[in-house]
């Protein structure tokens, strides 16, 4: 399997979400990918730490009239991971692929807003807590 299966397949893994969420530190997330067969050099986790990413789209009325029964902080949470999962993975993935900063940031923020997006979908179908 190739870096790039091995990060797609990281995306629906809920035991890798589960764990991403309670990383802390770039040591955190090189032991975290290691654990899942990807190698990431801490120079690189460590630039995931260095600015804090922060979309630019705005949800569309319509997106909060498909919310019922009070899922509105549900689907906003799942968001919120869907964000950091899919900036993260796409981050490293272009990173260690040897993508320029500037270019791994582009293609996070564009994969994040798609994560991000269907994050608020499956919080918003998510029966309650």
């Amino acid at each position: 399997m190739n870096i790039e299966e091995k990060m797609n397949a990281l995306m629906g893994n809920e035991e890798f979400e589960r764990a991403f969420e309670q990383v802390k530190n770039a040591d955190d997330v090189v032991a975290l990918y290691a654990r899942y067969g990807v190698e990431v050099p801490v120079e690189i986790a460590q630039e995931l730490f260095e600015s804090v990413p922060t979309t630019d789209s705005e949800l569309l009325e319509s997106d909060l009239e498909n919310v019922a029964g009070g899922g509105i902080i549900r689907a906003y949470v799942y968001s919120a991971i869907g964000w950091g999962l899919g900036y993260c993975n796409r981050y490293v993935y272009s990173r260690v692929k040897g993508d320029s900063r500037r270019v791994a940031e582009e293609k996070a923020t564009k994969m994040a807003k798609k994560t991000a997006k269907a994050g608020f979908v499956a919080g918003a179908l998510t029966p309650g807590l």
